[in-house]
């Protein structure tokens, strides 16, 4: 199950008077120097961890708390800095096998993302712990004595120092031996032709009630199990999922209705306006054309130049050249003004073409003639709403039908949930209404089984797995132990008459010599059983060690195989080579860790503090994802990246990114505001679940 912090409270804690917040799977917490980002890391290190006192945290005052998810079935857990039990308890109770410094791989503090105070910041001894299970095997072996360690079997029979457990053994052994000879004494002179008939009646109606109980618990067995099969069966078609998909497919086929009535209304506005370019087009030709168009130029200019030619001529007859002269010039000035309205003529005549044309085509398209501007003006009014509204609806239509596919598509899903198989949409009304009718019936045989088992009254516990062969009847077993109350009270008057072995017994078991015949041998028969089953357990436990202490030689001679290939894994060198783009592999030589590029072999001691700071970073990454498996964790970065240029701040951002799409939570401290803006972007594709909390000291 993935472990996650849910909300963080804190008083009275460095700058914080008061602080809380709830986080989600990824998540980053802003604030700037003396903001206090420090004092909430150690607080969060001091409450849920165990061994705080290896972070080297400053000493703190305050109160909060820290609830985690994912510890107690389900249930949240709160955590403080006085909370007595820690995270690694719950880990250790689970049996999860866990490290007991996985906890260091869980947080970089301060940017400091050293696994352990070495040169390099790893060695051999925490990769061993972390990767080859060195930790278990010794947990497991000092639970193991010496005693055992020292013994072996030899014939069936455990030889070693007379000591410990062997010497326990040893002791239960004799007691038995004790109480076999005395019970061979009870067997010879406990005796009597009638008393011994009674006794084998009494044990065969008690293994009849025996047999009888067995098939009683082994009926509530079945009918518990058909009850949960039928519970199962329910739970797996939920009434509620079934109702919750029709209403979904009644929205559909009602979103369906409306996408259809919108795509009539569109279709006709549409139809309506489909005119509305060809005027807005023919309305501005329309006004240009008009404003252009000259009328046929009159005659005067061409009189006077005439008259001109007339005049000029006489004078010069007259021999006046003067005047002949100015009524020349009167000829070129008349002449000119002429030629000139002849030209805005011809320069029009294309407009009044171009006009011609958009009347055309109007009376095509209209069947009326366009006699004037303000009948296309109307027009365009006219058309203008439908225009618009036809373009909406175009868009809204398109929106709708995404909306419908992907509808659909979600109920596809649902019903391919709830069937097992895809199902034709035509068939979906049919099937849920099948599947209703199916849960009705399967409650109704649920609530008659749950009736019948109630009568049965059969603690769990006393379940029998395997049928006894003997069907149980109440009748019957009310008649048997009827039979074993006579019986025995037959038994008890021939045992007055016997008064042998009794103070050997009673001396055995501690009875009162008063204490009746029948109570002291089974008390006594109960000692036996007692100290067999206390033999058998301690025989079986140091068996049982022995057994685990010879797997364990043979395990700690394939730890370094184990080692190698815990650093050969995907899951250590795919982060290696995405946060330093450079190294694809991690060895050990000579107690030491080397990393590699295509070229060369680097001790991680020897690189810089930045290329090492990236391969602590890999490295830590890697081993939790290895050892956590598939129960994602949490991950807190104490500005992890500040140190690593922009670039690896992408690669390392694509990192975590992908362990949170993997479930893991990262919960990421910083006062940088160019990390801010990368996990802001990030965070979008991930929704409500990325929290950017800003710390203001308050």
């Amino acid at each position: 199950m993935p472990v996650a912090i849910q909300e963080i409270h804190i008083q009275n804690l460095g700058p914080h008077t008061h602080f809380s917040t709830e986080l989600g799977k990824f998540n980053l917490i802003f604030g700037h120097n003396e903001k206090g980002k420090t004092y909430l890391v150690e607080f969060i290190i001091r409450s849920i961890f165990r061994h705080a006192n290896q972070w080297n945290l400053r000493t703190q005052k305050g109160k909060g708390k820290v609830v985690l998810s994912g510890l107690s079935n389900g249930k949240a857990v709160e955590f403080s800095p006085d909370s007595s039990k820690k995270l690694e308890d719950y880990w250790d109770e689970a049996k999860t096998g866990l490290p007991a410094d996985f906890s260091r791989l869980l947080v970089v503090k301060g940017a400091e993302v050293e696994i352990v105070d070495v040169a390099g910041g790893v060695d051999k001894n925490i990769l061993k712990r972390l990767l080859s299970g060195k930790n278990v095997l010794e947990t497991v072996q000092k639970r193991i004595s010496k005693t055992i360690q020292e013994s072996q079997i030899e014939n069936s029979v455990i030889n070693g120092p007379k000591r410990g457990e062997l010497s326990a053994k040893t002791k239960l052994e004799e007691n038995l031996i004790s109480l076999g000879k005395l019970f061979e004494q009870i067997d010879r002179g406990y005796s009597g032709g009638k008393r011994n008939m009674l006794l084998d009646q009494k044990r065969q109606i008690e293994d009849k009630i025996a047999a009888m109980i067995k098939a009683k618990q082994y009926l509530a067995y079945t009918v518990d199990h058909e009850v949960k099969r039928l519970r199962q069966e329910i739970a797996r078609i939920p009434a509620e999922t079934i109702q919750e998909v029709r209403s979904q497919l009644t929205l559909h086929r009602q979103k369906d209705l409306e996408y259809k009535n919108k795509q009539e209304t569109q279709r006709a506005a549409e139809e309506r306006s489909e005119q509305y370019e060809w005027l807005k087009n023919a309305r501005d030709i329309y006004q240009d054309s008009l404003q252009k168009v000259a009328s046929k130029p009159k005659p005067y200019f061409l009189i006077l130049a005439v008259l001109s030619v007339l005049s000029g001529s006489a004078l010069t007859f007259f021999e006046l050249p003067i005047y002949a002269a100015f009524s020349l010039l009167g000829v070129l000035v008349f002449g000119s003004l002429h030629f000139k309205n002849y030209q805005n003529l011809l320069n029009t005549a294309v407009e009044n073409q171009e006009l011609q044309n958009i009347k055309n085509s109007f009376a095509e398209k209209f069947e009326r003639e366009l006699t004037e501007l303000p009948l296309i003006l109307a027009l365009l009014q006219q058309m203008e709403k439908d225009y618009n509204n036809a373009r909406l609806l175009k868009k809204q239509l398109a929106d709708d039908l995404n909306q419908l596919h992907v509808l659909k598509l979600s109920l596809s899903d649902q019903i391919y949930t709830l069937m097992g198989e895809r199902k034709a949409p035509g068939t979906w009304d049919e099937l849920l209404r099948v599947s209703q009718n199916n849960i009705k019936k399967l409650e109704g045989r649920l609530r008659e089984k749950e009736i019948y088992f109630a009568t049965l009254t059969v603690d769990p516990s006393d379940y029998q797995n395997q049928s006894p062969n003997v069907v149980y009847s109440k009748q019957q077993l009310d008649e048997l132990q009827q039979q074993l109350s006579e019986i025995e009270s037959q038994i008890e008057e021939e045992s007055n008459k016997l008064v042998s072995l009794k103070q050997l017994i009673c001396q055995q078991t501690g009875d009162d010599i008063a204490t009746d015949w029948e109570e002291v041998i089974g008390n006594l028969r109960q000692k036996r059983e007692e100290l067999v089953k206390e033999y058998k357990i301690k025989t079986a436990e140091i068996i049982g060690k022995l057994a685990v202490h010879e797997v364990i030689k043979v395990l700690r001679k394939g730890e370094d195989s184990k080692l190698l290939a815990g650093l050969k894994s995907k899951e250590v060198q795919e982060p290696l080579f995405q946060l330093t783009n450079r190294y694809k592999n991690i060895n050990v030589e000579e107690e030491k860790l080397v990393v590699s590029d295509q070229f060369h072999d680097f001790q991680i001691s020897e690189l810089s503090t930045g290329a090492q700071e990236q391969i602590l970073l890999a490295l830590r990454i890697g081993f939790a994802t290895k050892i956590a498996g598939r129960d994602s964790l949490f991950l807190i970065l104490d500005d992890a990246f500040q140190y690593s240029d922009w670039q690896r701040r992408q690669r390392l951002m694509e990192k975590v990114v992908q362990l949170t799409k993997e479930g893991w939570q990262i919960i990421y401290f910083t006062m940088d505001d160019h990390i801010r803006r990368l996990f802001d972007e990030a965070g979008k594709q991930f929704g409500e679940q990325y929290k950017c909390i800003e710390l203001n000291a308050e």
